[in-house]
């Protein structure tokens, strides 16, 4: 397919996309590299890098890929009205504050800032206005972020699910570790850590799934959070030689009083059924609602609305909040598409059904262990 394809486009291409091509064919033509963190005994470890257990589809090839670039170039993609995706004002003096309970503010896309008894959290911060390696090229963000740059407020930990540019913004990590006081603690998954201590990063932490690690409450002394990294059906790349070579996940955060788990990006997949026998009961959810067109290309790494419905279902999820949406246009659909289709599937869902919550970028609430029926 790859040859009927160059003989038939290659003129008609950009130049930056034959460049990439080429690029792309001798990244293919050169040796193999080891993957330093493998170990044999684990099933979604190779000696080359990582890859997805059963129980989801696999992602299509990059045949795949060029025929999904083809037929955007052929076609107007649907017109986008970023407006819709609801925003309310955000005082990032509101996160400095450390109080007791757990406090949650969806910042956009995948990016929540979490503050656990006082431990300040970040989530996949990309905060700098690109999904992108470049400062003036690339993803931008249609609805800007909340909290700029200059304005972080203090942060204990954060946690990075995979190298994808819309989840691993270096412009956002070098301002977190350069802030007064010292940098946070990044907790990553296998292999990220290499591409923070490039940039000079040292404070990090790399988990394979199912690590945990335990840190202190500092509001509530005799209490601690346990983060445990989780599987995802995903994928990882940031360059074009390195496509899973590191790995990629999602996060568990349990206290006493709380359990929270947020799946990172994601094709459907039976995994959570199984986690869902391993875990006790989920009292919130994070789960990604968008960039899911078109289905026949995205379907095995991003979930649609009824999917991440589904999800919500299998993990027995009390509450939910959609991420991955409102910003960032990555796939065919818009950025406030999945308001109206998250809409229509919950229209058919039995009353008891949990539904994903589709918040305000920059909204904060106080999170309960109780079902919020509203």
């Amino acid at each position: 397919m790859t040859l009927n394809f160059l003989a038939r486009g290659w003129p008609a291409l950009r130049p930056q996309w034959r460049a990439l091509l080429l690029a792309y064919s001798l990244a293919l033509a050169g040796c193999a590299v080891p993957n330093p963190d493998f170990k044999p005994d684990r099933s979604h470890h190779t000696s080359e890098g990582f890859q997805n257990l059963p129980g989801g589809k696999d992602k299509p090839g990059f045949d795949a890929f060029l025929k999904w670039q083809w037929d955007r170039w052929g076609s107007e993609l649907p017109l986008q009205y970023s407006e819709r995706v609801p925003r309310v004002p955000l005082q990032p003096a509101q996160l400095e504050e450390r109080k007791l309970g757990w406090q949650m503010t969806w910042l956009g896309h995948a990016s929540v800032h979490l503050q656990v008894d006082g431990l300040q959290i970040l989530i996949d911060p990309v905060l700098s206005g690109r999904a992108s390696p470049f400062e003036s090229m690339g993803p931008k963000a249609h609805t800007p972020s909340p909290l700029p740059l200059q304005k972080l407020p203090r942060v204990d930990l954060v946690l990075i699910s995979h190298n994808h540019y819309d989840h691993l913004d270096e412009r956002t990590v070098r301002a977190l570790a350069a802030q007064a006081g010292g940098p946070p603690t990044f907790i990553v998954p296998l292999g990220v850590d290499r591409y923070l201590r490039d940039w000079g990063v040292t404070s990090v932490v790399s988990m394979d799934w199912l690590d945990t690690r335990t840190f202190k409450l500092p509001l509530r002394e005799a209490s601690s959070l346990t983060l445990e990294m989780i599987p995802a059906h995903h994928w990882s790349r940031r360059t074009i030689w390195d496509t899973n070579k590191t790995l990629w996940g999602g996060f568990r955060l349990q206290t006493q009083e709380m359990n929270l788990v947020y799946t990172g990006d994601t094709g459907y997949s039976t995994i959570y059924k199984s986690m869902a026998k391993k875990w006790p009961p989920i009292d919130w959810l994070l789960v990604p609602v968008g960039c899911y067109e078109p289905r026949w290309f995205m379907g095995a790494q991003h979930v649609d609305p009824a999917e991440a419905q589904q999800i919500a279902s299998d993990l027995g999820a009390k509450n939910a909040m959609g991420v991955h949406w409102g910003v960032f246009r990555l796939c065919d659909e818009p950025v406030e598409q999945p308001l109206e289709d998250l809409r229509k599937v919950q229209a058919a869902l039995p009353a008891q059904a949990t539904r994903i919550q589709m918040w305000a970028i920059g909204e904060s609430r106080a999170l309960t262990s109780v079902a919020d029926k509203k």
